[in-house]
């Protein structure tokens, strides 16, 4: 009888303690789901950060308004410019004025809109070198799907361009003569 109350007190301090060590595991459980969630989040955010990066295309990143504040190493590749000639500028600044009014109009269009663009332009580089590209801008939506933001891909068609003026040479003058 003696030992009634301590025995007592020891299985409610069991009790107890049971309870504790599941409310940290639930806990611990609770922060290694939240931790793996993150860790593959920031995988994901790294391998798209190196596609962005290591892409063939030229990618510039524009806000919702069309100044740029992102672009890859094609971009300068492609064009001359680096980043920081052009971050903070708008993107339609290196659209040449070579290109039809007609283009532009609709680029300019689905830039203010909440569309999409995909055609020929002539892109200005470095020192107003103009060359021909194909350009893909989509828009880029947050949360509640407002555009946020603009990408565009672009690639250079310099190459293309000749290879058709020489198929047309061909196809409109003898070889022979």
């Amino acid at each position: 009888a003696y030992l009634a109350p301590w025995h007592r007190d020891l299985a409610e301090s069991a009790a107890a303690g049971a309870l504790l060590v599941g409310m940290y595991l639930a806990v611990a459980a609770f922060a290694l789901r939240e931790l793996r969630a993150k860790l593959q989040a920031q995988g994901r955010i790294s391998l798209l950060a190196e596609v962005f990066r290591n892409s063939a295309e030229a990618i510039t990143l524009t806000d919702r308004t069309g100044l740029v504040v992102e672009v890859n190493d094609a971009f300068e590749r492609v064009s001359g410019l680096r980043p920081g000639e052009v971050i903070g500028r708008s993107a339609m600044d290196f659209v040449s004025e070579r290109t039809p009014v007609k283009v532009v109009n609709e680029l300019q269009a689905a830039l203010l809109g909440e569309g999409a663009w995909r055609g020929e332009l002539w892109h200005l580089g470095k020192h107003g070198r103009e060359f021909p590209a194909l350009l893909s801008m989509a828009a880029v939506r947050d949360g509640q799907g407002r555009v946020s933001h603009h990408v565009f891909s672009a690639v250079d068609t310099t190459g293309i361009k000749r290879a058709e003026a020489r198929i047309l040479h061909m196809a409109h003058h003898d070889a022979l003569t």
